[in-house]
């Protein structure tokens, strides 16, 4: 009886120590699977941040060329429009 009680005591604690084992094995293999999953989620966020940065880039280009006084007298020009004389003055009744 004392053999059979010994046999499942060791039985349990070794059973005890593999399940400790896997559990620790699970928890490394999950953490770098996170780890994993935060990389990609920044490598996303950052092309995302560099396509907007790049937009943002052309939208204040564009702005800075319509601003342009050069560009725009030519601008209104090709619509038909023309520009004042400096040297002219208007008067408003």
């Amino acid at each position: 009886m004392n053999e059979q009680r010994f046999f499942w005591l060791r039985a349990v604690a070794l059973t005890a120590v593999a399940v400790a084992i896997g559990v620790v094995g699970v928890t490394r293999v999950q953490d770098r699977s996170a780890g994993i999953r935060d990389a990609a989620r920044l490598a996303a966020l950052d092309d995302e941040l560099r396509e907007v940065t790049e937009l943002n880039r052309q939208i204040e280009a564009d702005l800075v060329r319509q601003l342009d006084p050069v560009k725009m007298i030519e601008d209104a020009e090709q619509r038909g429009m023309v520009a004042p004389d400096p040297e002219s003055t208007v008067e408003v009744p």
